[in-house]
């Protein structure tokens, strides 16, 4: 039973299964002959849900058929209306499968119309190409349930914006992973873009242009800051891409023409193109593309300079070969780096080349935000100003490197007031904000004057640097400065550090009028300690040093540690060569220490290295393991010294108080060496006080033709007092020796040198209205020794007197003596053998001619001594003479006659008749004399005479027996 409904149900279904197949065929059959008509919108109200919930706004007739050849069914739609676009005909194929979407659909539109309109443009703007393809993608979502489209000779217009509007012919296709057209601009259609995107392993993409119109990038830009005039794009491109933003290869080759036009500080620049290149490549996953042009005699290129990666972030880039800074300002955009450009144009100009800028963007709002920059360039003999007040850098030449708030330059050359630039860094960072600084670090090469010159135009405190000033030489410095960049400027806002290194320097007047030559010095600064070290020679005497100067408390405290290696020719200058003869080396270990208003110089030698020969400080000096210690600090507005000298020989001790130019109190406690002993106190004030006392005394001879401590003074007090004094080799025991010297002008005098036989006594004395002068000596020959004079004489005594009245300027008195003896002096042999006096010279020769007596008149005044109407004689010979002795300028000049008393007797009575005239008829008493004249003529005595030349009556001969 069961069988039999089964049978029926069977058969029922196969009677169904052929009629709709029947229908099925004869509707294949109809349409295939000619289009349904199958308008179902019509059937609905055109107020319908259907409508309302879509952007379909008109739909045509829609008609039904079967392709025969490509045995799909197609769907003809005509007069669609779809938002603001216009599609005059539709086909719809469907092509039926096996498959899951059991229809494989195409689409096909033809002579479209269509119209992209932001009608949001008013709630939403375009921040990114990606917003602009969102919206494209929300409008024609449809189209991606096609598996087939191809659009052919249709307009596209844009409507994005009142100054936006563009329209194209468009003929595209998308079959089988391959998306190929062409675009063409509908005013012109010789103006086209055609493109072939296909997939296959990689991605390959491939589009030509031809004078394409490419305004419509101004969808990406703000128009107030950039826009463009009829700009057009011809070449060709290659592209490949492996993955999804990944670009293996690219290459495209373009020519662009037309203008541009954006925002400066100053103006709205205009740039032209003409067919000006418009290239780019992919190299190691680096995209680069570049547009080439020339603008002011500079060529520039503009372009993208990026790595591909996942989070792409497009970086541009200008290029300038070369170009001046101002014409760089004259187009530098308009929120660029804006505290940069600042600065550039106000402080510096010249010319760079290789300019290179890199700048991250962003869209926002459609306008073009600086987000990131960085550029770099090469200096070619720029000028800048770091800072205000100061000179300029010029003749730059550098690499620099700019960001959005700061540049940085990294110079080769430069110079600034003398000062030669070697190498260096000038970082101006934090531009634009209320704290902008600067930090610079040169390494500058120049004379030691010119970089003192420089830091006296900082606000760096002088005192630093003031021992630089007594610097010359040439400076190697690395000099480091940081600073905000105020106006107003005060030190203590530089922080600042530098390494010099001077070399063939010269410090002048390190010690008195010494000088350190061949200095070598190597200085170490920061902002509150000063480190240095160097050497060089004082005459050549090796020195070398270092130390550090500290600030304490707005004080600066100096301290050097030294070594001198004191030899002979600065120890002569030192002692102004008071010793006969130098040897050896003297190592001097010595300290320096400041603090401010007062400092301490300390140091101590060994002497076992040196020798010196002193007719001062004796003979057989032993320095062997001897030291010498030495001290100097300030004493009030002065300064304060101290010597102190031990050998196995030597002991002496020295205070003085001394200023620049000379010593004002000194005192020796003990001065003792194998020549003296002795102590001293000497003080200068209004008048020089010197005392001297101790137990011996040693002084050379005196010379009055040379200058010495007594002559130097003309206000002086001494008073001398040793048990044993010796002047020359003549030695005196419990001598005295004070006077004073007011104006040059003895007031007081008194000497009383005491020997074993001889005595010298000399003495001023008297009131203000009259001094008397008194010298007494019973050993002339000695008196005469102690001031160097030596007159061959072995007796005699002599006494002199004087007096100087108020209104004289000298002494006049008179001058006696006693039993001189003259022996072989050559003086006097000379003198007598002129005259060819042979009994004379030869008892001169034997035992010497005996003067009984002196008489003469003298006068002294303005260091010259007058000797008038002098006559010496004696038994054999007479000597009547007047002299001038100059004893400041050693002039020496006398005249006068010699009267031989027997000699010329018994020559003349030898004449007849001519001997008894003169004579008198007594031949004894007959007497001739002769003139002579001695001068002193460069150190040499020159004696001119005339043998008879005077006539002496008997009476001269009475005179002289008297």
């Amino acid at each position: 039973m069961k069988i039999k409904y089964l049978k029926t149900f069977a058969y029922f279904l196969s009677i169904i299964f052929l009629i709709f197949l029947t229908f099925f065929l004869i509707f294949f059959f109809i349409i295939s002959l000619k289009p349904i008509k199958i308008n179902l919108v019509d059937y609905f109200d055109r107020e319908s849900q259907i409508l309302k919930e879509t952007d379909l706004k008109e739909l045509g007739d829609i008609y039904l058929s079967f392709n025969k050849k490509t045995k799909n069914f197609e769907l003809l739609i005509e007069n669609l209306v779809f938002d603001e676009s216009y599609l005059k005909d539709i086909q719809i194929s469907l092509d039926l499968e096996l498959s899951r979407n059991f229809f494989n659909t195409s689409l096909k539109i033809f002579d479209g119309d269509f119209t992209f309109t932001d009608r949001n443009k008013e709630k939403k703007s375009f921040e990114s190409s990606d917003d602009i393809l969102f919206l494209l993608n929300e409008k024609f979502n449809f189209l991606k349930r096609f598996n087939s489209i191809e659009i052919i000779n249709s307009k596209l217009a844009l409507k994005l914006d009142k100054e936006i509007y563009l329209e194209y012919l468009v003929d595209l296709k998308v079959k089988d992973e391959r998306v190929y057209g062409l675009i063409s601009e509908l005013n012109n259609i010789k103006n086209f873009l055609s493109f072939d995107l296909r997939k296959d392993e990689h991605l390959n993409f491939f589009f030509e242009t031809k004078e394409f119109n490419i305004d419509f990038i101004k969808l990406f830009f703000d128009t107030d800051f950039i826009s463009f005039n009829d700009l057009r794009i011809s070449g060709n491109s290659e592209l490949t891409m492996i993955e999804q933003k990944s670009l293996n290869d690219l290459k495209f080759d373009f020519f662009l023409n037309g203008k541009l036009n954006y925002e400066t500080n100053d103006i709205e620049k205009k740039i032209s193109f003409k067919k000006n290149k418009f290239d780019g490549n992919i190299k190691n996953n680096n995209l680069e593309i570049s547009l080439n042009f020339e603008d002011n005699k500079s060529k520039f290129s503009i372009g993208l300079d990026t790595v591909l990666n996942e989070d792409l972030e497009p970086k541009f880039f200008l290029k300038i070969d070369s170009i001046k800074i101002d014409n760089l300002l004259e187009v530098w955009p308009k929120g660029l780096a804006n505290s940069v450009y600042s600065w550039m144009k106000e402080n510096s100009k010249g010319l760079i080349n290789n300019v290179r800028i890199d700048v991250k963007t962003q869209f926002i709002d459609k306008k073009l935000t600086f987000e990131k920059v960085d550029g770099n360039f090469e200096c070619n003999g720029i000028e800048i100003e770091y800072m205000d007040l100061m000179p300029s850098v010029k003749n730059i030449y550098c690499n620099a490197r700019m960001e959005k708030t700061r540049v940085l330059f990294d110079i080769h050359s430069g110079n600034s007031n003398n000062l030669q630039i070697n190498s260096g860094t000038v970082d101006l960072y934090d531009l634009g904000t209320d704290s902008e600084k600067a930090k610079i670090d040169l390494n500058i090469s120049s004379k030691n004057a010119d970089v003192v010159k420089y830091l006296n135009l900082t606000e760096i405190d002088k005192s630093n640097y003031t021992k630089l000033e007594k610097i010359e030489g040439d400076v190697l410095l690395d000099l480091n400065l940081k600073f905000p960049l105020f106006l107003d400027l005060k030190a203590e806002q530089i922080k600042y550090s530098s390494n010099a290194s001077i070399s063939n320097g010269f410090f002048n007047d390190v010690f008195k009028t010494h000088s350190i030559n061949d200095l070598k010095l190597n200085i170490n600064v920061q902002e509150d300690l000063v480190k240095y070290d160097g050497e060089g020679f004082i005459e050549d005497s090796l020195i070398k040093f270092d130390g550090e100067q500290v600030s304490k408390e707005k004080n600066i405290v100096d301290k050097i540690d030294g070594k001198l290696n004191l030899k002979q020719n600065l120890l002569k200058t030192i002692t102004e060569d008071k010793f006969s003869d130098y040897g050896g080396v003297i190592p001097i270990v010595f300290s320096y220490v400041e603090d401010g208003e007062s400092f301490k110089i300390e140091g101590i030698g060994e002497l076992s290295e040196f020798y010196v020969e002193s007719e001062f400080l004796g003979k057989n000096l032993n320095f062997s393991d001897g030291r010498i210690r030495f001290i100097v600090s300030p004493y009030n507005e002065k300064y304060s010294g101290f010597v102190d000298m031990k050998t196995k020989n030597i002991m002496l001790e020295i205070d003085t108080i001394f200023d620049d130019s000379e010593i004002l109190k000194a005192e020796i406690p003990k001065f003792i060496t194998p020549r003296q002993n002795f102590s001293l106190i000497y003080e200068k004030n209004e008048k020089t006080d010197l005392k001297v006392s101790g137990k011996k005394l040693k002084l050379s001879k005196i010379k009055f033709e040379e200058d010495s401590f007594f002559s130097n003074h003309d206000d002086l007090d001494v008073d001398l007092q040793v048990e044993e004094l010796f002047i020359g080799n003549s030695k005196f025991v419990s001598s005295k020796i004070n006077f004073l010297k007011n104006k040059g002008q003895f007031e007081n005098l008194f000497v009383e040198l005491m020997g074993n036989e001889d005595y010298h006594i000399i003495k001023i004395d008297g009131d203000q209205n009259k001094k008397k002068f008194f010298l007494e000596s019973n050993y002339a020959p000695g008196f005469f020794t102690l001031f160097d004079i030596d007159l061959k004489i072995n007796t005699g005594s002599l006494k002199i007197e004087g007096e100087k009245n108020i209104d004289s300027n000298g002494y006049e008195g008179l001058i006696a003596g006693k039993d001189f003896v003259f022996l072989d002096a050559p003086f006097l042999a000379d003198f007598i053998s002129l005259f060819s006096l042979k009994g004379l010279a030869q008892k001169l020769k034997d035992g010497g001619i005996i003067f009984e007596d002196l008489n003469a008149k003298y006068e002294f005044s303005d260091g010259k001594l007058r000797i008038i109407d002098s006559l010496i004689k004696g038994s054999e010979l007479g000597i009547q003479f007047d002299s001038v002795v100059g004893l400041d300028d050693d002039f020496f000049l006398t005249t006068g006659s010699i009267i031989p008393a027997y000699t010329i007797n018994t020559l003349l009575t030898k004449f007849p008749i001519v001997g008894d005239i003169i004579t008198a008829g007594s031949p004894e008493d007959g007497l001739i004399g002769a003139k002579f004249k001695v001068e002193k003529i460069d150190g040499e005595y020159e004696i001119s005479y005339n043998p008879i030349s005077v006539f002496v009556p008997n009476v001269i001969k009475n005179f002289l027996g008297d």
